[in-house]
């Protein structure tokens, strides 16, 4: 099978591109001038770089049997309340109403489509934005669900919730800590009383390859299916990296006005075309640790109690 991913330089899509090419024929496309190293040398891929208004005409050319839409410009939080935002939402418009017929189309969605929530969130929750963010990928999935309708595209929308890994940078909490406890700095915090999901890259890129080829069109949760609580984890960060919990610094950043305090998320739609998260907590922070410090050999285990070494692939 042959399957074509955008964004695939990113965080999640490069995950996803180096995942399914164990598996697959995969065409990974990027932005002009965008850095591959996090696909490092991975022979198995066919990388493409290019300017976006040429895409179609690459998809095109290639005709995939399934393509992933990683691409979004402005993921990293301090960009959410951008109206650049809504750059992304042209771009996806411009980009597929110029594709020919696929058979599969995958477009990749986020937690900040619902907004906060107090309740189990299930795939097919109607939506509550409170960002630039969650508003444009709103957009997005509407208008990809209304152009593929009547068509014989398959057409699925992935809906991602916090995910971490190798190769994730910015300001996000886990890489940040990570970051400021190895130069012994003082981290400030919230409470850290949310209770949120998180699931690890290998996971969420297992979720791709599963909605890949098997599915009916329609709305995916992918997430954890633990949650946990953020002050747990910053301590369990501190714990597996020797470092003093005094310098986990609870209580000095104030909660936002829109805060997600509860992230309960359903993966019973996800789960019942045989996925199910592999990768728990401690095992994939202390591989994401290691690998933030530079050490290796460094294999990921898995719940079954296998370990899959990645260090090929994002050297």
């Amino acid at each position: 099978m042959k399957i074509c991913i955008t964004g695939a330089s990113g965080f999640l899509g490069s995950w996803t591109t180096q995942i399914l090419s164990k598996d697959f024929d995969v065409i990974a496309i990027t932005r002009e001038h965008s850095s591959t190293l996090s696909l490092g040398s991975n022979k198995e891929i066919t990388l493409i770089s290019e300017k976006t208004e040429k895409w179609a005409d690459v998809v095109n050319k290639i005709e995939p049997d399934v393509l992933i839409m990683h691409h979004w410009q402005g993921v990293g939080n301090t960009a959410r309340n951008s109206p650049d935002q809504y750059l992304n939402v042209k771009e996806v418009k411009a980009f597929v109403s110029s594709l020919s017929p696929i058979n599969q189309v995958i477009g990749v969605g986020s937690q900040a489509e619902l907004g906060p929530r107090d309740n189990l969130i299930l795939d097919d929750d109607a939506s509550n934005p409170t960002t630039h963010y969650g508003h444009a990928k709103c957009e997005v999935r509407e208008f990809l669900i209304n152009h593929f309708e009547g068509t014989e595209t398959n057409f699925k929308w992935a809906r991602i919730f916090s995910t971490y890994g190798a190769t994730d940078k910015g300001n996000w909490l886990i890489p940040s800590l990570i970051e400021s406890l190895k130069l012994e700095k003082p981290y400030p915090l919230t409470e850290g009383t949310q209770n949120w999901n998180y699931l690890h890259a290998f996971d969420a890129a297992e979720a791709f390859k599963v909605l890949a080829t098997v599915g009916d069109s329609g709305v995916y949760n992918v997430g954890h299916t633990h949650d946990c609580v953020i002050r747990n984890v910053c301590v369990e960060i501190a714990r597996l990296m020797g470092k003093n919990l005094e310098l986990l610094k609870f209580g000095k950043i104030p909660m936002r006005s829109d805060q997600v305090f509860k992230l309960d998320v359903s993966t019973q739609k996800l789960q019942k075309l045989g996925w199910t998260p592999k990768v728990e907590l401690t095992q994939g922070l202390t591989h994401t640790i290691k690998w933030m410090l530079g050490e290796t050999p460094n294999p990921i285990q898995l719940n079954n109690g296998s370990l899959i070494n990645f260090d090929n692939l994002f050297a």
